[in-house]
């Protein structure tokens, strides 16, 4: 036996002895934490319970190489959680649904292709995880999980939904990323939804709206983006308490002009209609002056341009720059610091540019601390910042779900929109949380400065990923370190204390400093980390809370905008505050 044979015995046998010492303490907790361990087979050792041990109600076990959950899971029978994402999971077993008091099932991030029909037994689950899988279909008698409140299916494959029925207590309905075409398969009315209050289809196939979502009467969220959708049914007026509803890139040929009576409407996207013509636009907008709730009316200036003037006199109306659909880079929205003022002057830009990356939820992120951090720059000392927004709505880590199996080609339309938009600025700071760091990470070639929050860099081993091959997530950790490595931005990866994220951070640090080491030239140390003292993956949220996430992007941006102004770009060049801050004055 060879010395690394021995060193792989040692440290399989520690692995052994520390599993076996948390199952040993779960019998008087009830508890059980294999979460990143490591693990290639469910320890069978969990069963071997006796009449002296507290019955196990809480068994995490996501983040390891999993390939099968064994039947007995279902001897569990006191279970109420069970985390199994991230884990190598191509289905689970029948025995699922003898938990009888599961509440919550955490299985994303795996390699499931169906959900096994007994869960529709299993009366108690509240929570219901399955993103980022090849599902295809829901179990059919899905509507008699009558406690569910969350369903949460983004990133898969589904063609249509099962009946859901009676299902009186679901509040979170999360569907984006999938191929649905049709709401009222299988005879969905959805009047007896009483609670839900988000619903998400963003990213499908959708072509029409059926009327009866008018009887969602909970309904505060409606994200029906990136569809196909040729009209919008007027009911959506008669929902009470709708706030936020997302209609950008779709097929519109009309609007819902009865919404101008929505006492509780708040923010419209309709960006990327192109088939919206001028006079449907202009009456829209006209009535939707009366809407007087109305805060945010986001339009593209495409749209802006066919109506000229029309909209200056409505405050609620935001104007961004969208790409055309028909590249399909995927989500990409400019929005100019001055505004409906230089939004359709392709001349007058701010000297740096924000790229705000979303993370696995799909949508839009930083925009609240954008707006946060406007205030802190101060509009008065002339500093000033456009922002990009750049999602992935297919929850594939910016590569699409075309699996052609070349990494390279899937995230090349992303990369040189990027490299389009970022081209016309002298500096441009990327910002990235968890999905949306690892994408900054990837582009960063575009980037003069990058703050990612705990990116996942080797999917593989990451407690969050895409439903691909072990092959895939080897191609595209590569196609990362070499998207770092050959930037010249100063990169700089935020961390908590948890050992998954630090553990993934230093990968890269790690090549960036083997490639410092085998340049003939070594270059500035340009990567780097910092840890704070948050034992949680949500980093940014947690450090939101405060000052603190505000104060890292404000000291980033105002080194980019010295940066930006003393090489001689920038509206502010020449600034008394300018000069200011270089000194100068």
């Amino acid at each position: 036996m060879s010395i690394l044979d021995d060193a792989d015995t040692e440290e399989n046998e520690q692995l052994d002895e520390l599993v076996s010492r948390r199952i040993k303490k779960s019998r008087s907790t009830g508890r059980l934490d294999l979460t990143g361990l490591d693990l290639t087979e469910f320890p069978m050792e969990i069963f071997d319970v006796t009449n002296d041990d507290a019955p196990l109600t809480d068994l995490q076990i996501s983040n390891n190489r999993i390939y099968h959950i064994p039947d007995e899971i279902g001897d569990l029978q006191l279970l109420e959680r069970l985390g199994l994402a991230g884990n190598r999971l191509t289905k689970l077993p029948e025995s699922v649904g003898k938990l009888k008091r599961l509440q919550g099932l955490w299985a994303h991030g795996n390699l499931l292709k169906s959900l096994p029909e007994s869960i529709c037994s299993c009366q108690s689950l509240r929570n219901l995880s399955v993103a980022g899988n090849r599902i295809r279909k829901l179990p059919e008698n899905l509507s008699q999980l009558v406690a569910l409140e969350e369903l949460s299916v983004p990133g898969n494959q589904l063609l249509e939904l099962p009946n859901l029925g009676k299902m009186f207590n679901l509040s979170d309905i999360d569907l984006h990323g999938n191929c649905i075409e049709d709401l009222s398969a299988n005879g969905n009315d959805f009047q007896f939804l009483k609670a839900l209050e988000t619903f998400s289809l963003q990213g499908n196939r959708l072509k029409s709206i059926p009327g009866s979502l008018g009887n969602l009467k909970r309904l505060r969220s409606l994200n029906l983006a990136e569809n196909r959708i040729q009209q919008v049914p007027e009911e959506l007026r008669n929902l009470p308490v709708l706030t936020s509803v997302w209609l950008y890139s779709n097929d519109l040929r009309s609007l819902p002009k009865e919404l101008q009576k929505s006492q509780s409407l708040r923010q419209l996207w309709i960006e990327n209609n192109e088939n919206l013509d001028k006079s449907e636009l202009e009456a829209f907008i006209q009535n939707m002056k009366d809407a007087r709730m109305l805060k945010t009316l986001g339009i593209d200036t495409e749209q802006a341009r066919k109506i000229g003037g029309g909209f200056e006199n409505m405050s609620a109306i935001t104007v961004a720059e969208v790409p055309n659909r028909s590249d399909n880079a995927g989500y990409f929205k400019l929005v100019k610091w001055d505004g409906n003022r230089s939004a359709l002057d392709d001349s007058k830009r701010a000297p740096v540019l924000i790229v705000s990356f979303g993370s696995a939820p799909g949508v839009p992120n930083w925009g609240g601390l954008l707006k946060k951090l406007r205030k802190r720059v101060g509009e008065s000392e002339g500093k000033s910042y456009d922002v990009l927004y750049v999602c992935d709505v297919e929850r594939s880590w910016y590569a699409g779900n075309k699996m052609t199996g070349n990494v390279e080609d899937e995230v090349s339309k992303r990369s040189k929109r990027l490299e389009d938009i970022c081209s016309k600025y002298s500096k441009v700071l990327y910002l990235g949380d968890s999905m949306g760091a690892t994408a900054s990470l990837a582009f960063a070639e575009h980037a003069t400065r990058v703050l990612a929050f705990c990116p996942q860099v080797d999917l593989f081993a990451a407690s969050i990923r895409p439903s691909r091959s072990a092959n895939w997530m080897r191609q595209y950790k590569t196609l990362l370190l070499q998207g770092a490595l050959k930037s010249e931005a100063d990169i700089t990866i935020h961390t908590g204390s948890w050992t998954h994220d630090v553990d993934q951070a230093s990968i890269v640090v790690y090549a960036s400093e083997k490639q410092a080491e085998d340049a003939a030239t070594k270059r500035k140390k340009r990567i780097k980390t910092k840890m704070h003292p948050v034992n949680n993956h949500r980093l940014a949220l947690v450090l939101s809370d405060g000052d603190e996430l505000v104060n890292i992007v404000k000291e980033a941006f105002e080194t980019e905008y010295v940066n930006a102004i003393a090489s001689g770009s920038g509206m502010e060049k020449n600034s008394a505050a300018t000069l200011k801050l270089l000194g100068l004055a």
